[in-house]
């Protein structure tokens, strides 16, 4: 389509159109303005098109440059459109903000923000799947908690507890038995819910055994797993088992295993702009049973496509510089493990030396560590046989009386009875002691005083008279001090 061309209705060339000689003069004038009213009304009808929408449709082009266009409009579209695709391949600096980019293009790159999420990645999390080699990944800290109840509420049975478990046995009443909990306040309505529940040993006449979550069954006989259900509209869920029996039967059974009820909904809700976990049937399987369970923080980098290392741990672990624990007994000291090295390093000049450990450390007790320690301590001696009661195992106790040894001056010779004493765990230390019997005569007799673990213990030996007394270390009343080494 194009635009309409001028065209005359009459010719003066034609006598027919225009005759020589015309009578009429309003004729005579009409036949002179016809021609000019045509061309008027041609060029209007041009100026028209020309003003119209349609006028660059109507207007030729001709294609070169590699445009393929055959009109003025065609032509512009085509070179609009091959525009917009050089645009979108190179961009002018600085020309593209954030409110240009996508709402999940912007979350990963604007401000390098940490991918965060509630798993951990693997290989699949690689450049192909969009996570770049570099990209750091954060798992926040989470907790876990099992809201299941300790007892049931039972029809037609009994539950006898056991580890990890309840064995449901019916008491003959009814051919079904039921055993339920009504768990309250778990959270909001709506909220996504996981029951982890197993179910073993059933009587072979058992003909139906199913777990129901708020009004909806899952069956059990196959040995149970991990169901999926939502809060009602108080926040509650009801959990009820019914075991069927073509009969009333008296002993049949079967047990309940590793019930855990987790609000997955109340954590995901708890870490915002977190990515939530993404098999939570998975974790549960793995993990139960549990009454809390705590997932540390963890912050990982990729190094390689698919290769995640750890770049911070809540316990740093012994690979990687720490200690592998959160937390220590107090009195216990760091030592080299099995296989361990310590090594003094030498550093530059002005640093101070400082040690290098190649192994797996170890928090142990010092004893453990192979390191002595010493301790002190007194008691009274009572004359008696029998024995007390150190705080410590010494490995070597020295033993000692605070007034000193005393002089036995007989009518034999003068002994300094009552001596500080050395013992080595298991060893006994012995004087001669000596009294006078009834008769009149000095006897002497074995005084022994002995260590066993940590038993300090007083004796005598090879008499039974009642004036022999065991006081090495042990005179009545005389204060004795002690030093042990452990």
């Amino acid at each position: 389509m194009g635009f309409t061309p001028l065209k005359f209705t009459k010719s003066w060339e034609n006598p027919a159109d225009f005759p020589t000689y015309e009578p009429d003069e309003a004729q005579v004038r009409a036949d002179l303005q016809l021609l000019h009213d045509e061309t008027r009304e041609g060029l209007n009808r041009l100026v028209a098109d020309l003003n119209g929408e349609e006028a660059a449709a109507l207007l030729p082009f001709r294609p070169q440059d590699g445009l393929t266009a055959r009109t003025v409009q065609a032509a512009i579209l085509e070179t609009y459109a091959a525009v917009q695709q050089a645009a979108a391949g190179t961009l002018v600096d600085g020309s593209i903000t954030k409110q240009k980019l996508a709402a999940a293009l912007l979350e990963r790159i604007y401000g390098g923000r940490v991918w965060v999420s509630m798993d951990t990645p693997g290989s699949a999390q690689n450049p192909q799947a969009d996570f770049p080699v570099g990209q750091l990944w954060l798992r926040p800290a989470f907790t876990v908690e099992n809201k299941a109840l300790d007892s049931w509420t039972l029809s037609g049975c009994t539950a006898q507890a056991q580890s990890g478990g309840w064995v449901l046995t019916a008491d003959g009443s009814q051919a079904e038995i039921t055993a339920g909990q009504t768990l309250t306040g778990l959270g909001s309505a709506g909220q996504q819910v996981f029951v982890r529940l197993k179910a073993s040993q059933p009587d072979s006449h058992l003909s139906s055994l199913a777990l129901w979550l708020n009004g909806q069954s899952h069956d059990l006989m196959a040995g149970g797993g991990v169901f999926e259900t939502s809060l009602d509209g108080s926040g509650g869920l009801e959990l009820l088992v019914r075991g069927k029996w073509p009969y009333a039967e008296t002993g049949a059974g079967f047990t309940l295993s590793d019930l855990t009820v987790v609000n997955a909904g109340a954590v995901e809700a708890g870490l915002p702009d977190c990515h939530s976990l993404s098999d939570w049937p998975g974790l549960l399987e793995a993990r139960t049973p549990f009454s809390t369970l705590r997932l540390p923080a963890r912050v990982l980098i990729q190094t390689a496509a698919g290769v995640w290392e750890p770049v911070s741990e809540e316990v740093l672990p012994a690979g990687r510089g720490g200690t592998g624990f959160s937390s220590y007994t107090a009195g216990q000291l760091l030592y080299a493990g099995a296989g361990g090295v310590l090594t003094v390093l030498n550093p530059p000049a002005g640093d101070g030396a400082f040690l290098k450990y190649d192994g797996a450390p170890a928090w142990k007790g010092p004893a453990d560590a192979g390191i002595l320690r010493i301790t002190t301590g007194s008691y009274t001696g009572t004359g008696n046989a029998g024995s007390i009661t150190l705080p410590v195992t010494p490995k070597l106790l020295y033993v000692f009386s605070k007034s000193g040894p005393i002089t036995d001056n007989t009518i034999f010779e003068a002994n300094h009875l009552d001596n500080p004493v050395v013992l080595a765990n298991g060893a006994t230390a012995t004087e001669l002691g000596g009294y006078y019997d009834a008769d009149g005569f000095y006897c002497r007799h074995p005084v022994c005083v002995s260590l066993s673990g940590n038993t300090l213990e007083f004796s005598i030996k090879k008499t039974n008279s009642p004036l022999a007394k065991p006081d090495l270390c042990n005179r009545s009343g005389v204060e004795y001090g002690w030093a042990a080494v452990y």
